[in-house]
């Protein structure tokens, strides 16, 4: 090997190591998922809104997704029921808790909504955990250098063997009957909530009637409990919404297009209703 040649090969190495070390400190101060980057750069028009605009933030899981559409959408929807200027950030994400938003919520209120939404399904979420290992986030990083788009929709076609894997995953979760470390976390988010917004209302996207009838209804009596607490600490309860037809939704229980556009604009007119209301 010539001179020449080992001199570019070394320059090489040298290349390749400086980017492995930049890299590798990148992912290290930045801890955040994709994901999260994605719900963060999401509040970004909530946050720079200009002044007399309302800011309308949603935490969810991807029945809300569904079911209140894109930030857009969302925020047209209210504008049309007599908001006002709206810019809103609909952050529903599947599987969506608490726990979830544990590296979110500190962005939220540092946008400074008016008003924040939020679902009963964040309360009583499967227990979730993001894989933060080096590994990961180097790969992550590599893969996704922009922050994913969490407006995706989330909508799987209906199918025997989808409502077999629904009803053992989710029928089951719903068996238990303590909702005491539930209502615990609804009451400590709340508390802090309360002093950050103007406004705190609920979202509780209908699943179909086949679905309530196969789980007896049991996520209804949960998210009864939910809201009945709330209200105990001065949030309002929420005017139940009928569930439309099946062939309103694309699954069992998360709304199409066509079941979306009639649930947001119900939602929309009953909500800026409530807050007009003294």
């Amino acid at each position: 090997m010539s001179v020449a040649q080992r001199s570019w090969l070394t320059i090489g190495i040298a290349a390749v190591l400086v980017l492995g070390v930049f890299a590798t400190a990148l992912v290290v101060t930045d801890h955040l998922t994709p994901d999260e980057r994605g719900a963060i750069a999401a509040l970004e028009p909530v946050a720079e809104r200009p002044d007399g605009h309302i800011g309308v933030v949603v935490l969810g899981t991807s029945l809300s997704r569904n079911a209140l559409s894109t930030h857009g959408e969302l925020g047209s929807a209210l504008a049309a029921a007599g908001l006002g200027e709206v810019a809103a950030a609909n952050l529903s994400v599947p599987a969506g808790s608490m726990r979830w938003y544990r590296e979110v919520l500190d962005y939220v209120w540092a946008a400074n909504p008016d008003i924040l939404v939020i679902e009963p399904g964040i309360f009583h979420g499967r227990p979730f955990e993001h894989d933060r290992s080096l590994r990961t986030r180097i790969s992550q990083w590599f893969e996704s250098a922009e922050p994913i788009d969490i407006n995706a929709s989330a909508c799987r076609p209906r199918s025997d063997r989808l409502w077999e894997r629904r009803l053992g995953r989710i029928g089951q979760a719903l068996i238990v009957p303590d909702n005491t470390d539930k209502l615990e976390t609804l009451r400590a988010f709340l508390n802090e909530a309360e002093m950050r917004v103007d406004r705190i209302v609920w979202v509780v996207p209908p699943k179909s009637a086949i679905w309530t009838e196969a789980v007896g209804g049991r996520h209804l009596v949960s998210e009864r409990q939910l809201i009945d607490a709330a209200a105990d600490l001065g949030v309002s309860p929420v005017a139940p919404i009928e569930p439309p037809p099946l062939d309103h939704y694309c699954d069992f229980t998360h709304l199409n297009r066509d079941g979306a556009q009639q649930f947001l604009e119900t939602w929309a007119t009953a909500t800026v209703k409530a807050i007009a209301e003294p």
